[in-house]
C-alpha cells in the first residue's frame, strides 16, 4: 500500500474514533454546551499566550540553561493549580484580589529567579512592573472610552 493512502486511512481511522467518543462515550454532555465550552477554552488558551509569557519563557530558559520545551511544559504542569486559584480567587473575592495575587506570584517568580541569576531576576521584577502599570493604565484608559 502506498504510503499517502496509509496515512490516508490513519486520518478515517482516528476521524471515526473521535466520532465514536463524541457519539457514544459523551452522550449525556449537550452539544450546545460542549460547543460554549469548547469556544471558551479556546479563547483562554489564545489569551494566555501572550507577549509576555513569551519573554519571560525566554529569559527563564536562558538563565537556567534549560531547554525551552522543557520549561515550557513542566511551567505549564506547575502553573495549572495557580491558574484554577487564580480563577477561584476572582469569583470569590473579585478582580482586585486576584490582581494581588498574581502580582504575588510575579514577584516570587521574580525572586526565584533571583536565585539562579540576579540579572534574570531583576528582569523578572522590571517585566511585573511593567504589568502592573499596564492594568492601571488599561483601567484608566479604557474609562475614558465609555
Amino acid at each position: 500500500m502506498p504510503l499517502a493512502q496509509l496515512n490516508k486511512n490513519k486520518r478515517k481511522i482516528c476521524v471515526n474514533q473521535c466520532l465514536i467518543l463524541w457519539k457514544e462515550v459523551i452522550p449525556y454532555i449537550q452539544r450546545e454546551k460542549m460547543k460554549e465550552l469548547i469556544i471558551a477554552s479556546a479563547a483562554f488558551a489564545l489569551f494566555i499566550l501572550c507577549p509576555r509569557m513569551a519573554g519571560m519563557t525566554n529569559v527563564i530558559s536562558d538563565a537556567t540553561h534549560v531547554e525551552l520545551v522543557k520549561v515550557v511544559v513542566f511551567g505549564t504542569l506547575f502553573s495549572l493549580p495557580l491558574i484554577i486559584a487564580m480563577a477561584l480567587i476572582f469569583q470569590r473575592y473579585g478582580l482586585v484580589a486576584a490582581l494581588v495575587f498574581c502580582v504575588a506570584t510575579d514577584f516570587a517568580a521574580a525572586f526565584a529567579m533571583r536565585e539562579i541569576s540576579m540579572k534574570a531576576g531583576v528582569e523578572t521584577l522590571i517585566i511585573a512592573l511593567f504589568v502592573i502599570m499596564g492594568v492601571k493604565i488599561a483601567s484608566i484608559a479604557s474609562g475614558w472610552v465609555s
